[in-house]
């Protein structure tokens, strides 16, 4: 079934960027599909001779296609966010369920989903090979609590969701008190190596992989996502996919998991997972700049971490991962089972210990110019072979890998000092940048079209002017 059996109003296309005022004054629109090519997902209906969005499911009681809206076409989109009060349409609305008990629903077509209405999500949509879902910038999506509800990204399918600063896009739950788990997660799903793993988290929907490295997935910028279960689960993504600008909150798991595939990320923001900050997993090869992780107080997890990577290489530069003390066992940096660690200028606060190796590690990789300070036990506990209490930070887990000497070497212009950053842990307004200029220099980010070259300091932000976690995308409460 398609999605226009599944929303409880027609969608209207609203995504012409260039729009004739005098086609609209002329009975006869269109003749042919390339006349209405300006619209996003809108054909010919010969018939009227009007452009129209097709695709609807005739089993809808809205059935048939509905006609591009002119006047909204030629209105800018920040004039039709700011309607007050807007009306509301449920996506997913009256769905069977599915093999979990929740509701389903799917995209086949492309369809854009408007700032000049606030959408309810009622079910698990799909987003099927050759169809992409628009999510207009100032555009709010209330994930309904209770039913599964959440956004999957299906290998072939593309999400284009370009919010700007002071109008994100939102994710969010739809309960009066929200609150982490109340409906999934976004899942970007695509065709990027490796092929042939299991499905993310072993659910049958959830299948990613392929052979195509340059895989585009979609756009994801300026995207705050709220109360999941799982934040941003991106598996299988490749290199013409873009992430930027993107802040994942109060979770059940993880902010933002990296499994497989080669996207490139930028200007990521974690606030208060229930696990992990971010997590590089099952053979990713990417890079990675600007990345912000924020673990306020909670009641204690085991084992959560700032960052993980296991058997994944990332490349990434400018990193402030700030911890919580009382959380036992959840290492700043944790590295194991294969994993490649290329970390330049991190700063690493507020954890159990700030760094741990575990598993088989062949090829560890290198940090550089970091600096790990303030944590229960800086850089590491000294393992050893004597101790045989298999729960003890100083068991040696990891074949006799000495995690301090790695850290230590000179050449590598690491620290343990304190970075002074002003405020790193106040959940409504933190200040997660040194009071004065770092000593520490990490090497420059290569100059390769991707990375901020220009970026040669520790942590994420150079200093208090370093604006670039300002504006509405961004949000921090305690609750």
């Amino acid at each position: 079934m398609r999605l226009g059996a599944r929303l409880g109003l027609p969608l209207v296309v609203v995504a012409a960027l260039v729009a004739c005022a005098d086609l609209f004054d002329e009975a006869s629109q269109c003749s042919s599909d390339a006349d209405c090519a300006r619209f996003s997902g809108a054909v010919c209906d010969v018939a009227s001779r009007i452009c129209v969005l097709g695709g609807v499911d005739a089993e809808s009681e809205d059935a048939g296609s509905v006609p591009i809206d002119a006047e909204a076409a030629e209105t800018a989109p920040n004039d039709r966010c700011n309607v007050s009060p807007k009306p509301t349409s449920t996506i997913g609305e009256g769905v069977d369920g599915g093999a979990d008990g929740g509701a389903r629903a799917e995209i086949t077509a492309n369809v854009t989903l408007g700032c000049d209405k606030d959408w309810t999500l009622d079910a698990l949509l799909f987003v099927r090979s050759g169809a992409t879902l628009t999510i207009e910038a100032g555009t709010t999506i209330r994930a309904k609590k209770g039913v599964g509800a959440g956004i999957v990204v299906s290998p072939g399918g593309r999400i284009v969701a370009e919010g700007a600063r002071e109008a994100p896009i939102v994710i969010t739950s739809d309960a009066p008190e929200p609150a982490a788990g109340d409906w999934r997660g976004v899942f970007l799903l695509g065709l990027a190596p490796p092929s042939g793993e299991g499905n993310y988290q072993n659910d049958p929907d959830l299948a990613w992989g392929g052979a195509n490295p340059e895989d585009d997935s979609g756009v994801l910028s300026f995207v705050r996502i709220e109360y999941a279960e799982g934040g941003l689960a991106v598996a299988g993504a490749g290199r013409k996919t873009k992430i930027d600008y993107v802040q994942v909150r109060r979770t059940v798991q993880n902010c933002f998991m990296f499994q497989g595939g080669t996207v490139d990320v930028k200007h990521l923001v974690c606030q208060s997972p229930g696990d992990d900050q971010f997590e590089w997993y099952l053979g990713y090869e990417g890079r990675a700049q600007f990345l912000f992780g924020q673990k306020t107080a909670a009641p204690p997890v085991f084992g959560a971490h700032g960052l993980l990577v296991d058997d994944a290489k990332p490349v990434i530069y400018n990193a402030t991962f700030c911890g919580d003390a009382v959380t036992p066992n959840g290492y700043g940096l944790l590295l194991r089972d294969d994993g490649t660690l290329d970390l330049n200028g991190a700063i690493v606060t507020g954890w159990f210990a700030g760094l741990d190796v575990t598993g088989s590690v062949p090829t560890p990789g290198n940090i550089r110019g970091s600096i790990l300070s303030g944590n229960g036990t800086d850089p590491a506990y000294a393992e050893s072979a004597a101790e045989m209490n298999t729960s003890s930070p100083a068991f040696d887990d990891d074949n006799g890998f000495d995690e301090r000497a790695w850290f230590e070497a000179p050449l590598r212009g690491n620290a343990v000092v304190d970075p002074k950053l002003v405020d790193c842990f106040d959940a409504k307004s933190p200040k997660p940048w040194p009071q004065t200029p770092l000593a520490t220099k990490p090497p420059a980010p290569p100059n390769d079209g991707f990375f901020d070259p220009d970026a040669t300091y520790a942590g994420a932000f150079s200093g208090a002017s370093d604006a670039w976690m300002t504006g509405a995308w961004v949000r921090f409460d305690d609750r």
